[in-house]
């Protein structure tokens, strides 16, 4: 593949809902900076 690019998983609140899914991917610049990447974390409340 192009080292230039790298492929991202899942999508921001701001994607359509499909694309709120691990398995949804998304064609990147390795360079590219978006507010919308990132990752988000899960914690269990008891």
């Amino acid at each position: 593949g192009d080292p230039k690019r790298i492929v991202v998983k899942g999508g921001s609140w701001f994607d359509p809902a499909v694309m709120a899914r691990s398995a949804a991917r998304l064609p990147r610049l390795r360079d590219e900076l978006d507010v919308n990447l990132g990752f988000r974390l899960l914690r269990e409340l008891d």
